[in-house]
């Protein structure tokens, strides 16, 4: 859960940028974060600390975020080859 609130954390950094390889960077760690967090909710599901229905829900929102993540960080590595 610890990689959940970093990703929280990350993207409220990220509002003022110093440059766009920053944000790249930051979307990109965020990317790491969200797939690491899928990671443990198998773990913890496997464990049975949580039911498979709400491992189910909990795996879905994390690739909807990561397909978030993914399409922000190939618009900013658009825009920055645009504005080279």
């Amino acid at each position: 859960m610890l990689s959940t609130l970093l990703i929280g954390s990350v993207l409220r950094k990220r509002k003022k940028p110093d440059k766009i390889n920053d944000f790249i960077h930051k979307l990109k760690i965020v990317l790491k974060e969200l797939n690491e967090t899928t990671v443990w909710l198998e773990i913890i599901t496997q464990s049975q600390m949580i039911p498979i229905e709400e491992f189910i829900g909990l795996k879905k929102e994390c690739g909807e975020l990561c397909r978030i993540m993914s399409a922000s960080v190939k618009t900013a590595q658009r825009h920055r080859k645009n504005n080279q």
